[in-house]
C-alpha cells in the first residue's frame, strides 16, 4: 500500500509542518499547487508557480538539495497518477 502526502504553505503551521515533513520520507511526499485558496498570502490567489517555493521549503527542512525533491517528488505523482507517464 503506498500513500502520499502534501502539504500547501500556509505560515501559521510552519514549525509542525517542518516537524511533519521531516518525520515522512521523500517518497512519500508529493508537491502540488491545485488549490487557488491555499496559497502563500490569504489574499493572493494560488498559482502552479509557486511549487517551487514548497520544493525549495522541503528540501531545506530535510537538508538536501532542490533538485532532489524535485526528481523525487516527480517520481512519486508519476507512479500516483500512472496515466500522466511523459
Amino acid at each position: 500500500m503506498c500513500f502520499c502526502f502534501h502539504y500547501y504553505n500556509d505560515p501559521v503551521f510552519q514549525i509542525q509542518r517542518a516537524k511533519l515533513i521531516r518525520q515522512i520520507p521523500l517518497e512519500h511526499i508529493c508537491l502540488e499547487t491545485d488549490s487557488p485558496a491555499l496559497g502563500i498570502d490569504k489574499h493572493v490567489r494560488n498559482e502552479p508557480g509557486n511549487i517551487m517555493i514548497c520544493c525549495e521549503y522541503i528540501a531545506t527542512v530535510k537538508g538536501i538539495s532542490s533538485d532532489a525533491v524535485m526528481e523525487v517528488t516527480t517520481q512519486n505523482a508519476l507512479r500516483l497518477f500512472s496515466k500522466l507517464k511523459t
